[in-house]
This record gives structure tokens, sequence and C-alpha cells, in this order.
């Protein structure tokens, strides 16, 4: 008879002890039969019988042996079964305590299944959505995110499952009027054949990270570079997760945090594998109790302030363990390392146990070294900083400090200057331009590219560009402002505007937004409007309804550079008195040094006089339609956009299309829709794969229908000067033909 005890099959301990049993009877059997000779007295020849008695004593002894050796192999099953029993509670409390340490940690923490289902989420994460860890499990991120965010999630994913170790990237979200940026880890789950099957992540927010990034922007290289190294020696995680101590070793290696136990009445201190790995260590080398620790992995201010921390444990004035120590890493680096704890006390409040975790803080205390460095370099650069830049008192003016570019540019020498107001040097030409400044400042924190004009101390008027935000200084508030001289700027602004308003084409520039900065008085008259009345609106508002999506979303991708900057089209305007005009744009983009976008600048010719054929291509065009809906093919046209222009009936009638869907425009959901109704979803998908890829493809396919229809599928770019302006796609059905 065979048990299961904990996933392994022993044999029973009844069978081993009838075997020994049965032998002990066979020996009681032999010396009962030997005592019975020896009593008959005799053998066949009348001879005296003695070998009996020497069997029966060979017989009790090996009864005895045999019940000795019974009571040893009862002992070490005893010993075994005790042994395993501790083993099970002891991993039990492990995966409880791991469980709770996830559940409990501030970083929203999750696992998917490779179908992108959720099948584990701590509390952090699912509290973000207001609901349940229950009500997270089985979910998608289409249910969680709108259709584009979910998509985003779904390829970062498979960029993690492609990946050998972590992907990190950022995000930004929003929780009320609030913004939010976040750090994201991934990493794939493998089972033990290297197969994924679960993509697991948490999340950190760095809101926080970007204004630090400004005190700190000389060490950014120096951090990017250790990022890289500290990003290079995280491995993938490799083993299937199976359990809460499989969830565990992922979830503390993708944080890249380590977790420790310390036995506070044996002293026996544990680290886990990924304590171990953030040492670069072996995990048997390192020190097995808090002594050999403290000697081996800590400075002596480490050593301090463990102290310090042990004994305000002891003493019930604390249950934190919190504690910062520089350590030599094997690589010879000098890392810091951040070491937090929890402490558990028994029934009489005495600690018996830390359970916490180890972090490498070395980039936020490099940050911090640096930063401190930088205050003291600006102090030293800002006196003979060759801009202009002043710090000042808001409500009385008073110059606090100034650097040597504000002296030049007013013609004033620093002991005129620093200590007297502003108001009363007569520096601001209108005061009324500093009164408006220092409210927006007081409402909103900071201003920015403020056009206000400064008087010089030999009566001359400078125009500056003017920015500002509040300084603590000295417990008061202050304006710490920096200014940019454009006063010749300005004139060679004018000059051109002059130029400008008398050429005989149009001239707009027109920002981000697509508002009009300026236009000319040729183009206003184009459309019959004054200049001033164009200044301010969305060129959209002038467009003609047709051309307004396509030009909208040119314009975008002008701003956001993924068109190249400049190009030439054609398009219509709408006139005041409500005709069409027909004008023919070259646009560029204009960018400051950094490359960053300002605004865009076009010259508008009207061709309206050239479009008189236009009535002859509208009947043409219509010809064309009557006869698309007269055949027995389906048709469907895309402009160069990939945009549905043209349609017929037959097209609906054979795919099943609704107008509702066509009318939406997008290729993409037609090709979603026939996945359910073609006999092989995935060779159509593959196909479709490179149909959308390749604007220039041409190809003859036959698709064969779930319902038994065949339908043959052609596909046609549409050229016009070697140019693709657009695509065809023909259907017909093809049933019973060779």
């Amino acid at each position: 008879m065979i048990h299961e005890t904990n996933g392994v099959h022993a044999e029973s301990p009844w069978r081993r002890h009838g075997i020994a049993i049965a032998i002990a009877m066979v020996g009681i059997a032999v010396s009962l039969g030997a005592m019975h000779l020896a009593s008959e007295g005799r053998g066949a020849a009348g001879e005296p019988i003695h070998a009996p008695w020497g069997v029966f004593l060979v017989g009790l002894l090996l009864t005895a042996g045999l019940c000795v050796l019974q009571l040893r192999v009862v002992a070490q099953e005893r010993r075994l079964l005790e042994a395993e029993r501790k083993h099970r509670d002891d991993s039990a409390r492990l995966r409880r305590g791991t469980q709770a340490l996830i559940d409990q940690g501030p970083e929203p923490a999750w696992l998917k299944d490779r179908d992108g289902r959720y099948v584990f989420c701590n509390r952090a994460f699912a509290g973000r959505f207001g609901r349940s860890q229950a009500e997270i499990a089985g979910r998608s991120d289409l249910d969680l995110f709108d259709p584009h965010t979910a998509l985003a999630k779904t390829r970062r994913d498979d960029e993690a499952a492609a990946a050998p170790g972590v992907v990190e990237y950022d995000e930004t979200f929003e929780i009320g009027p609030v913004t939010h940026r976040e750090r994201i880890r991934k990493f794939a789950v493998r089972d033990a054949k290297g197969v994924v099957i679960g993509i697991a992540g948490i999340a950190y927010d760095i809101s926080e990270l970007g204004e630090r990034e400004a005190a700190v922007a000389e060490a950014r290289d120096v951090l990017a570079r250790r990022l890289v190294v500290e990003r290079s020696r995280r491995s993938a995680v490799q083993e299937a997760l199976r359990s809460a101590d499989s969830r565990y070793a992922l979830a503390t290696a993708a944080a890249g945090v380590g977790v420790w136990d310390n036995d506070m009445a044996s002293g026996r201190l544990e680290v886990d594998d990924a304590a171990a790995r953030l040492l670069g260590l072996p995990k048997e080398s390192l020190p097995g109790d808090n002594q050999g620790w403290r000697a081996a992995m800590m400075d002596d201010e480490g050593r301090a302030a463990d102290a310090a921390a042990i004994a305000a444990i002891r003493e019930g004035r604390s249950d934190a363990y919190d504690v910062t120590f520089r350590y030599a890493h094997p690589s010879g680096e000098s890392r810091w390392i951040q070491v937090r704890g929890h402490v558990v006390r028994d029934a009489a409040g005495q600690p018996v146990r830390i359970l916490g975790t180890f972090h490498d803080v070395t980039l936020l205390h490099e940050a911090e070294r640096v930063a401190q460095q930088g205050r003291a370099r600006f102090e030293a650069l800002f006196r003979g900083n060759p801009l202009i830049l002043a710090v000042t008192e808001i409500d009385t003016g008073v110059v606090r400090e100034a650097s040597e570019g504000f002296f030049s540019v007013l013609g004033y020498a620093r002991e005129d200057i620093v200590g007297r107001s502003t108001r009363d040097l007569g520096i601001w030409v209108d005061p009324q331009e500093r009164a408006a400044l220092v409210g927006e400042l007081k409402a909103a924190g900071r201003v920015h590219d403020h056009e206000v004009r400064l008087r010089t101390r030999n009566g001359g008027v400078r125009v500056v560009s003017w920015s500002s935000r509040i300084l603590e200084l000295d417990g008061a508030r202050a304006m710490l402002s920096a200014a940019v001289d454009i006063t010749e700027r300005r004139d060679a602004e004018e000059r051109l505007r002059v130029i400008v308003d008398s050429a005989p084409l149009g001239i707009i520039t027109v920002d981000g937004e697509g508002r009009f900065l300026s236009v000319n008085e040729a183009f206003a008259r184009m459309l019959g409007y004054r200049p001033e009345d164009l200044v301010g609106r969305a060129f959209a508002e002038v467009t003609h309804p047709d051309d307004r999506a396509s030009n909208i979303a040119r314009a975008r991708s002008q701003v956001d550079g993924t068109t190249p900057g400049s190009y030439q089209l054609e398009k219509r305007y709408v006139h005041r008195g409500g005709g069409v005009v027909h004008a023919r744009l070259m646009t560029a983009v204009v960018r400051d040094a950094a490359g960053a976008f300002r605004y865009r600048i076009a010259v508008v010719e009207d061709v309206t006089g050239q479009r008189n054929s236009e009535r002859e291509r509208a009947e043409a065009l219509a010809f064309l339609e009557a006869t698309l809906e007269a055949t027995d093919n389906g048709f469907m046209i895309a402009d160069e956009h990939g945009r549905l222009v043209r349609w017929n009936r037959r097209i609906m009638d054979l795919l099943g299309y609704s107008e509702a869907l066509l009318a939406e425009g997008r290729i993409e959901p037609l090709y979603q829709y026939l996945l359910g109704q073609v006999a092989d979803p995935e060779g159509f998908r593959r196909r479709s794969a490179e149909v959308l890829g390749d604007p220039r493809h041409r190809s003859t396919a036959v698709l064969e229908m779930k319902d038994g229809r065949r339908l043959e599928r052609h596909i046609e770019p549409i050229l016009q000067d070697g140019r693709v302006t657009g695509r065809l796609w023909s259907v017909r059905d093809v049933a019973g033909r060779a």
C-alpha cells in the first residue's frame, strides 16, 4: 500500500513493519521448534539431541535484533515526519508574509496571462480603479482603460514578452486635476521550457522627479549612464509563476528590492536572492548574524545608525528600522544602501523579529550631493552671468541681487542698483506693466515671456521678454526674473511687417493650435476680410468643410515633425460672401535653436481662375459613380491618407458591411470585421498586415468565406505622376468559377 504525503509517494509504514514482524515470527517459530525437539530428548537413532538448543539461541538473538532495528526505524520516521510538518508550517508562514508584503506595497503591481487578462494585482493597483482585487481578476485592459490606452499597453506587453529582461518606460495619467508621471517596469514570466506564460509589472510614481531633475541638471549624464549599468545587470526571471513564493520573487526582482528577516532573540539574519544580487555577492557568502553583518557590510556611520535604531526598538520608542549606509560593492564602486524594516513584537511587547527591505539609493544620494554642489555654483555664477538676471522683492521692487548682464544692458553699476527699488530708479517705462506682471505672478506662481519696456540709465528704451517665478528668500517672497533683450528683433520684425503688408501674395503665420498669428492685406482681401478680422481665429474656420479634416491633420503632423518642414498643397477657403476660393499654399515651419516649434508660415496664391474645369470634372465623377453602382463588382476607394471616399452598394452586399461602418472612413475596422467572416482568420490577418503596411501593394486573392462563398479580391494603387494618391479595392463572387 502506497501513501502520498505533501506531493511525495512514500511506502506505508505498516508494510515495512509487517515484513519485520513476519521475520520475527519466523525466528520465534524456529526457536519453539528447537525447544520441542530438545524436549523429546533423542533422535531417530536414540542419541541425545543437542543441536536444537543452539538453533533456539540463534532464533532468539535474531528476533531481538529485529525488534531493536524496528524501534530505530520507528524513531527515525517520527523525526522525519516532525521535520516535514515544520517545513510545511514555515513555508505557509513565508507565503502569507510575502503575499501581505506585495498587497501592502504602495506601488501598484500586477500579473497578466498571455491573453491579456489580469490574474493577480495588489491593493494599490485595484484601488486606482475603485475596485476590489477580485473585481479586477479576469478583466483585460479594454475593461479598465480607453481603447487607445489599452492598445498601447498591449504593445508594451508584447515588447516585454520579446525582451530578455525588464522593459522600462514612462507614462502620464491624470487623477482629478493633477497630472502624474509613472515609471513602468514589465517583464516576461516563463515556464521551465522558456515559454512566455504571463507578463508581470510594477509602477512607480515619479511625478516629483521632474523638479529634482531641474536641480541636478549637471548630473543627468552621469545618472543616465548609471541607470543603463543598473538595468544591464538585471537578469530576466526564468522560473514559472506557480505560487505566492514565485510571485514574490518576480515582484522584488522587477522592483530592485531585496528582503531581509532578523530574529532578534538569536541574532540570526537572513536575506533573499534579490538582496544578494543587489549586494553583488553569492547568497551563501553573506553573514548570517547581526554582528557579522555590521562588521562586513556597513561603514562606521551605518554601524552607529544601526545601533541607535536597535536601541530605540528595544526601548519601545520606535517600531520602524530605517538605516542608510555606504557599501563597498565587489565591482569597486561605493553604493548607498537603504535598509527599512517593521518590528514584530510578542504579547509582552518585546521585539522578536524585524522584517524589511533593501533598496539601492545610490542614484538618489548622488542627486542630492550634486544638488548641494549646484546651489553653491549657482551663487558663484549668478553674479557673473551675461544674461539679464535679477532677484527683487515682489512688493517693494528692491533689487537684492542682479547679474552682470542686467547692469550691462541698463548701463548701471552694481552699487547703483543693489538695495534700491526699480520704481525709484525709473527702470520701468510703464509702471503698469510691472503691476500687471506682479499680479499674474502672485496668481499663477510664474510668468513667462512677457514683453516689457525698460529704461536705461542714459534714457534709452530696451524691449525685453521677461519671465519670473516666486522665490522664498530669507523668509520673504521674492521674484527671480530672467529677461532677453529683443529690441533688435522687434526692429527687424517691424521692417518685415512692412514688406509683408505690401506683398501681392497672401502671407500668413499660424501657431501650433492652428490660429492665425498674422495675415497680410493680400490674404485678407482674398477672403473678403480685414487683417484684424482674422488674427486670433482658427484657420479651420475659413477652410472649406471638405478640406478641413485633412488640412488639420497635415498641420498637426508638420508641428510634431512627422511631415517635412515645408510642403506645397492646394486647398479651398470659404469667402466671406459664401463663395469658394481655390488657393495654392507653400508652407514651412519655423523652429527655435533647440528645434522646438514656434509657428508655421505660408505664402498663399489665389488660383480660383485656374479651376474653371471643375464642373466637367464633377460630371465625369458622377458618371463614374453611376457606372460603379451598375457593375456586378463591389468597389471601394481610399484617398492618399487611407480614408474611404467612395464605395458602391455591391461591396456592402458581398462583404456585409453596414453604411455606418463604411462611413467611418477607416480601413482597419473593415478588415477587423472580415476576420469573423473568413474561413482562415490567421491567414487573412497575415495578408492584411502586408496590404495595410504598403500603400503600393497590388494583389489578387480569393477569400474563402465561412458561409461557403468564394470571393475574388483585387487591390490596386491609384498613381498620379508616380505618386500614390489612393487605393482601389474590387470584390466579386467567383463561386463555381474555375
